[in-house]
């Protein structure tokens, strides 16, 4: 057990300061790990984000690179946002480093992420990989990663209405966030995009910009491991991003098919026998969700959590019809405070005309559930955290 799963709680709160020169003195207290990392990857945007970086990990190592790679939330353990060259990194490390930095993060009073961040950068700072790979917690400008100040490439992913509250309530605003990534001698990858998203990231930046649907092309004849049509467009841009590290590195085109093809990124259309697990958690995804859904005629079931920021009246819209049940369960731990009670999302669905159930118990449900019925686990990767912690018990 490392310190971050014993304080699992803790990872509900969240500080947002005005700057980000808290976060930046910790760092360079700690011997300034965010200068000495090789070559910089640093991905943003709403959603894609984690299955860009697995794509595009998962191509680097078939060329025969070491990659690191930090992103979260984790599902299960806390290991999983610290990957070392394909390896999690081990309760050991975290614990060493913890108590060691302990006095800085107490010092400069460290959030979770924070202190997750800290120590992702220095376990890749004191490794010999050749790539860093680095998502952004939520936005780009004040998030705490973005202390990094020589990114190799910044890549910014599709994006969408999500945290309005705290980036803004047009996809205008939530883009100048994300473009703040971007640091004046690194190359870019845009993801597909509406024009206003490209005009607002590119606007008064000298970059060298790769810009989806017009310098680079989704192409869905690849093929991919993951599920559903949204994972051709996370696959090309990390294709894009291996276009444009072709100028200094060899990254032979049998990398990227091996690569593409032996990708796992859990959670995201993952099947378990009859059941798919889905992270999908804002209007975009759930809107993808749909999509594939369609293509399985069978009757479907689901089981549902929400977080409260969630435009649910949206999701009602998107989801109706589909499901016969939906089965409203409450979270785990410190995520039900910011999940939607069961009995308000049940209320809301039946409201709108969605036949929905109130459901005390997660692992009851999923206990008793008929294996040959179709279902769909989805709203929030905790939940599917949840779902793929009990089947992992079950193995």
């Amino acid at each position: 057990m490392n310190w971050f799963d014993s304080n699992s709680d803790l990872q509900i709160s969240m500080k947002i300061d005005n700057n980000l020169d808290r976060f930046k003195n910790a760092c360079i207290e700690a011997g300034s790990p965010h200068l000495k990392m090789k070559n910089i990857i640093h991905v943003a945007g709403t959603n894609g984000k984690g299955s860009t970086i697995a794509f595009l990990q998962a191509i680097l190592k078939e060329a025969g690179f070491k990659v690191n790679a930090t992103t979260s939330p984790h599902l299960i353990k806390f290991n999983e946002r610290i990957n070392l060259n394909g390896s999690d990194i081990s309760d050991e490390q975290i614990n060493e480093v913890y108590q060691k930095y302990e006095y800085i993060f107490n010092k400069y009073d460290l959030s979770f992420f924070e202190k997750s961040i800290l120590i992702a950068f220095l376990a890749f700072s004191a490794s010999d990989a050749d790539f860093n790979i680095i998502e952004v917690g939520l936005g780009g400008t004040l998030d705490a990663t973005n202390i990094i100040e020589n990114p190799k490439i910044c890549v910014i992913t599709a994006m969408g209405l999500d945290h309005c509250a705290i980036l803004g309530d047009t996809i205008e605003k939530i883009a100048v966030s994300k473009g703040d990534i971007i640091k004046p001698n690194a190359k870019v990858v845009i993801g597909y995009n509406q024009e206003s998203v490209i005009e607002v990231i590119t606007k008064n930046r000298n970059n060298t910009f790769y810009i989806g649907n017009k310098d680079w092309f989704v192409d869905k004849t690849l093929k991919i491991s993951l599920q559903g049509e949204h994972q051709y467009y996370n696959a090309s841009n990390a294709i894009a991003v291996c276009d444009l590290l072709k100028t200094e590195f060899d990254i032979p085109k049998q990398a990227i098919v091996n690569g593409l093809a032996k990708t796992i990124w859990p959670a995201r259309m993952q099947k378990i026998n009859n059941i798919i697990i889905d992270g999908a958690h804002n209007i975009e995804g759930i809107k993808e969700l749909v999509g594939y859904l369609k293509n399985i005629q069978d009757k479907k079931i689901a089981i549902m959590a929400i977080m409260k920021d969630k435009n649910i009246d949206e999701v009602c819209n998107v989801i109706k019809g589909v499901f016969e049940t939906i089965y409203c369960v409450p979270l785990l731990g410190c995520m039900r405070q910011r999940a939607l009670p069961p009995e308000q999302l049940a209320n809301k669905l039946n409201q709108n005309k969605i036949n929905a159930k109130e459901v005390k118990n997660l692992n009851d449900l999923l206990a008793n559930l008929d294996n040959k019925q179709t279902t769909i686990i989805f709203g929030s990767l905790f939940l599917a955290g949840e779902t793929l912690a009990f089947y992992s018990k079950k193995i």
